[in-house]
């Protein structure tokens, strides 16, 4: 797979989540890759890069702390990737 692939998404858990949330991606491990959270109103809440590592099965998995937002549902996009992945998950 090259940089110009996209990764799909394996998994991603748990969901909802009320502390960490991992997304499992069939990428390879390179760099961090940018995400874009949106609130479920379309608010652009922030852009960042996000730390990847493997699991104990060399899967990709990013992994999002979202203790801090307040209970709704939100969407991630991965900015990184040609098909600008979407992932929508819910926090309590």
């Amino acid at each position: 797979m090259n940089e110009n692939e996209v990764s799909s998404i394996i998994g991603v858990y748990p969901n909802p989540s009320n502390q960490l949330l991992y997304i499992q991606t069939n990428g390879k491990l390179n760099s961090d890759e940018n995400w874009k959270l949106l609130s479920s109103q379309g608010s652009e809440i922030w852009i960042k890069p996000v730390a990847m590592t493997t699991d104990q099965n060399n899967i990709v998995v990013h992994v999002f702390d979202v203790s801090m937002f307040a209970d709704g549902q939100y969407e991630l996009i991965n900015l990184s990737s040609k098909s600008k992945t979407r992932i929508t998950f819910v926090k309590y």
